[in-house]
């Protein structure tokens, strides 16, 4: 009998899209009076390789999201088709996001929307130089936007995951996991309730592999969020990509502050997707072949 086929993920071509001029506000007051015109102080721009996460690829097919006995956004529980798709063993870290800013020349994405709050973030601005704070480099990236996310992503050729992509493989693809590891979790086996974000991977993997699906920091997705969304993916059940529009966007998995009931891997989290907080970061996807 012949091997069953390997699915491998598919990266797109890499993109960057930088802002078409710097934004400055303030660039109007520092006119030299002897000189003619002001022109806007060129940012260096550096051709940087990013650092590649290793990813796991999921079998397409019938799921379950959604829980009955949760909140009410997460009703009602049900089933879900999707097609395979490859996640990142963990979320992006401060050494992976920084290389992107450096790429970009700066904060803001093409359309002038913030990437990141540095001062919500351990990657600090020194003597015009971008720096991780001491010990920092393999923790999650926190502090980035929705956008930034997004532009992180095509920059590595990836994507971010749909929510429901991203809720079942935080279940491993099982039905009766209430947390990505297993009916119970302990604070050995995630970070939540801390005070501090943990270097990824610090905790055992989920029976996919996936580190981190718990805890650490939450997670954005690439859905649109809407309370009542499940009613209608109940009916239209095959590859759900949340909403055609919305205020919100999805977040995932609980984060090092959380309490034990936001780890579930049914619960939902939202927030403005220019919102910065220092519980926020991101891991990518990808389509498979």
């Amino acid at each position: 009998s012949s091997a069953p086929e390997v699915l491998k993920p598919v990266l797109k071509p890499q993109e960057i899209t930088r802002p078409e001029y710097e934004p400055d506000p303030g660039a109007i007051f520092q006119r030299d009076t002897l000189v003619s015109h002001y022109e806007p102080k060129k940012t260096e721009i550096q051709e940087i390789e990013p650092l590649f996460t290793e990813m796991v690829v999921i079998s397409g097919g019938m799921y379950f999201r959604g829980s009955n006995e949760g909140s009410r956004d997460e009703m009602p529980r049900h089933a879900v088709k999707l097609s395979s798709f490859a996640l990142d063993i963990h979320p992006v870290t401060n050494e992976q996001f920084v290389r992107f800013l450096l790429a970009m020349g700066g904060e803001k994405d093409g359309n002038n929307n913030d990437i990141i709050r540095l001062r919500d973030s351990r990657i600090k601005r020194s003597c015009g130089k971008l720096v991780i704070e001491s010990g920092y480099a393999k923790h999650p990236v926190v502090g980035v936007t929705w956008y930034g996310a997004v532009a992180y992503a095509k920059w590595i050729g990836k994507r971010l995951p749909t929510e429901a992509e991203w809720e079942v493989a935080a279940t491993s693809g099982r039905d009766h996991f209430l947390y990505p590891t297993g009916n119970e979790i302990e604070k050995i086996h995630a970070n939540f309730f801390s005070s501090d974000t943990t270097p990824v991977s610090s905790y055992a993997p989920n029976t996919l592999g996936l580190y981190d699906m718990g805890g650490n920091v939450y997670e954005w997705c690439q859905d649109w969020y809407a309370y009542n969304y499940y009613d209608a993916s109940l009916v239209e059940p095959d590859n759900p990509q949340g909403p055609p529009q919305g205020v919100y966007r999805v977040l995932r998995g609980g984060c090092w502050k959380s309490l034990k009931d936001d780890l579930r891997c049914a619960h939902r989290h939202r927030n403005n997707p220019g919102a910065v907080n220092g519980t926020y970061g991101f891991r990518c996807a990808a389509d498979v072949v």
